[in-house]
C-alpha cells in the first residue's frame, strides 16, 4: 500500500506541484521574521526512522522558539516517539491508507490544518509531493523544506535548501531549521520519557543481555539476513559471552524467528511479534547491546543509552547509521556518489556481511 502511495505521489504530485507553482509565482518568496513565528507545523510521514531522525531538529526549533506552539503532522505508524518527547504540543495524524484515505480524508485534513492558522510549515521530508501540496492548500503563509530537482515542490515552498546526499539524515534535516535560525545542537537522539512501567527483563536474566532485532518491515526483506546467519551469530555470541539472547521483530518475522530457534542449539528468548513499540524501547533500554538490521527500530534503539550495532545490506550507513557516538555499523559497499546520488547502492557493488565481522565489532562494543 505504501509503495502504491509513493508511485501515485510521484506521478500525480509532480505535475500538480508545477501547475500550482505557476500560480504561486505571483507570491514573492520571502523569509519570515523570527518574531512572527508563534505557531509551527513540523511535517514528516510514513517511516518510524524518518520521524526519529527529525528529533534533533525538533529540539533545536523548541530551543529557538520556547514560547511557540509546535504541532507535528505525521502518519499513525510513525507517531509513537512524538508522544514521549518534551516540546511537542500536539500531534496531527493523517491516516492516509485508513480512515483518512481518499479525497474526503484529504479535504478533512486540509480543513483541520487551515483552522489551526500556522505561521510556518517546516517540511522535513525529501520525497513526498503531497506534503507540500497540503501545506499550500492549507494556506500556511510560510513553508520551508528541501528543493529537490524534478519534484516541483520547490515551486510551492517559500524557502528551500538543497537536499545533501553525503550527510547523515538527522543533520540534513537540521539544514532546513537553519532557515529559521534553529541549527541542531545535539548530535545524538534524545531518550524517550515513557511513563513508569515494570522492568521487561527478569531480574534473573543473564548478562550480558544482547537483543537481536531481526525485522526489517514487510517491504524491505532485501535488508534482512537469512535464518542461518542469525543462528550462527547467536551460537558464536553465546559461546563467547554466555549471557542471554533476545529476539525482537514484528509479527511478519515470526516464521523467521521460529527457524532461527530451530537452527540454533542455544536458549533464546523470543519476543518477536509480542511487543508494542513502547515495550520494544524498554527491552532495548535494559539490554547491554542491540544488534539490528537497518530498520526503524534500529533508530529507536539508538535513542536509548544502549550501544547499538546496525547491519547494513542495501542502504548507505553514512546517511542512515544509528545516530550517536556510541553506536556502530557494518557495511561492505560503496559510499554515496554526490554526483550521481541514489536511494540505495547497486546490489552488484555490495559484499555480504560475514558473521565473524559482527562478532569482531561486538567485541569492541560490549
Amino acid at each position: 500500500m505504501i509503495g502504491l502511495f509513493k508511485q501515485i505521489d510521484k506521478l500525480l504530485g509532480t505535475p500538480l506541484c508545477y501547475l500550482l507553482g505557476i500560480v504561486n509565482l505571483l507570491n514573492p518568496k520571502t523569509s519570515i521574521c523570527p518574531d512572527q513565528i508563534k505557531k509551527i507545523l513540523i511535517v514528516t510521514w510514513i517511516g518510524l526512522g524518518d520521524v526519529i531522525l527529525t528529533l534533533p531538529t525538533v529540539l533545536a526549533i523548541r530551543k529557538r522558539y520556547p514560547d511557540a506552539k509546535i504541532v507535528y503532522f505525521t502518519t499513525p505508524r510513525a507517531q509513537m516517539p512524538l508522544k514521549y518527547i518534551p516540546g511537542i504540543d500536539n500531534i496531527i495524524s493523517y491516516d492516509i491508507t485508513g480512515k483518512d484515505k481518499g479525497i474526503a480524508g484529504l479535504l478533512r485534513i486540509i480543513k483541520q490544518l487551515r483552522r489551526e492558522k500556522f505561521d510556518i510549515a517546516v517540511e522535513l521530508a525529501q520525497r513526498y509531493r503531497l506534503i507540500s501540496l497540503i501545506t499550500f492548500w492549507a494556506g500556511i503563509p510560510h513553508r520551508i523544506g528541501f528543493g529537490v530537482p524534478g519534484q516541483g515542490r520547490e515551486w510551492l515552498l517559500s524557502q528551500t535548501v538543497p537536499y545533501v546526499w553525503p550527510m547523515h539524515e538527522a543533520e540534513v534535516f537540521g539544514k532546513v531549521s537553519e532557515l529559521i535560525d534553529a541549527p541542531i545542537y545535539q548530535h545524538s537522539l534524545p531518550p524517550l520519557t515513557l511513563p513508569p512501567t515494570p522492568s521487561i527483563l527478569n531480574e534473573n536474566t543473564k548478562r550480558p543481555t544482547i537483543v537481536i532485532h531481526i525485522g526489517t518491515g514487510p517491504a524491505l526483506k532485501t535488508r534482512q539476513w537469512s535464518a542461518n546467519k542469525f543462528s550462527e551469530l547467536i551460537d558464536k555470541l553465546m559461546d563467547r559471552y554466555g549471557g542471554a539472547i533476545i529476539l525482537t521483530g514484528a509479527k511478519e518475522d515470526l516464521l523467521l524467528a521460529q527457524t532461527i530457534q530451530q537452527n540454533s542449539g542455544k536458549p533464546i528468548t523470543n519476543l518477536v511479534g509480542k511487543t508494542t513499540l513502547e515495550h520494544l524501547y524498554k527491552v532495548f533500554e535494559e539490554a547491554n547491546l542491540v544488534i539490528s538490521m537497518d530498520t526503524g527500530p534500529m533508530h529507536l534503539a539508538a535513542m536509548t543509552d544502549t550501544p547499538t550495532l546496525g547491519i547494513f545490506l542495501v542502504s548507505f550507513p553514512e546517511k542512515w547509521r544509528p545516530y550517536g557516538n556510541k553506536h556502530r555499523y557494518i557495511y561492505n559497499g560503496p559510499s554515496i556518489d554526490p554526483n550521481h546520488p541514489r536511494q540505495h547502492p547497486p546490489i552488484s557493488a555490495i559484499k555480504d556481511i560475514a558473521v565473524n565481522e559482527v562478532i569482531e565489532m561486538v567485541s569492541r562494543m560490549i
